[in-house]
């Protein structure tokens, strides 16, 4: 279930003009949203370290969990990329209320490092912290060294106390990872590798936010 709101194809329909069609659209949803749409932020989800966790934190650089949301661009919590753990590493976020509908993450890079920093996260929900529902992609679009970038909305489709964030691929020298299967059973580090590349990251700050789109701002009188 692909939760990134929309892909272009393109048709042509003559020798001048094109006309964009949607190849795919989120799962459910009634219709798209317009890339025209702009967002409001409400508070901020994660107000307290305490809410943060993961499965596979880097016995060096993560052992500080609340370096991803302390407020300090100097500081990033890392996940294991040590190959002490056989699964892809994820952030989880348990919610101090139900969170539905839109929410955007923004993600402030690490300052001094161009390899590890998150392009794509597979996302699920639970209101039980023990059965994941699946939400679909978040996208985070390339940001310079300790800047902060907004991703696009992603709508939950449901309504969850705790979010979980794997990450499925990640920036690296000229480029980008291998796409790792957020699904994948594996049972050594050769097998990790073939699947796609070591997994880790690393975030200078984390934070989630709920969104509604603005009802009078777009230039087609939205």
């Amino acid at each position: 279930k692909d939760a990134s709101m929309f892909r272009f194809i393109e048709r042509e329909v003559d020798a001048v003009n094109y006309t964009p069609l949607f190849s795919e659209v989120k799962e459910n949803m009634s219709m798209a949203l317009d890339m025209s749409t702009t967002y409001k932020k409400g508070e901020p989800l994660i107000t307290d370290a305490s809410q943060l966790s993961s499965n596979a934190p880097d016995h060096q650089e993560g052992l500080h969990i609340e370096y991803a949301c302390d407020g300090n661009p100097n500081t990033f919590w890392h996940s294991d990329y040590h190959k002490q753990y056989l699964e892809p590493a994820y952030l989880q976020v348990a919610l101090n209320q139900p969170v539905s509908g839109l929410i955007q993450v923004d993600v402030t890079r690490r300052q001094n490092s161009g390899y590890g920093h998150i392009v794509r996260m597979y996302i699920q929900g639970s209101t039980d912290a023990e059965n994941w529902t699946n939400v679909g992609y978040l996208e985070v679009p390339y940001t310079n060294m300790n800047e902060t970038v907004t991703t696009m909305p992603v709508d939950l489709d449901g309504t969850y106390s705790n979010l979980r964030f794997i990450l499925t691929q990640r920036a690296i020298s000229g480029g980008v990872s291998p796409e790792f299967d957020p699904f994948a059973v594996i049972t050594s580090a050769d097998q990790y590798d073939k699947e796609g590349g070591w997994t880790y990251f690393h975030v200078a700050e984390f934070q989630i936010y709920p969104v509604t789109p603005n009802s009078d701002l777009s230039a087609n009188g939205k």
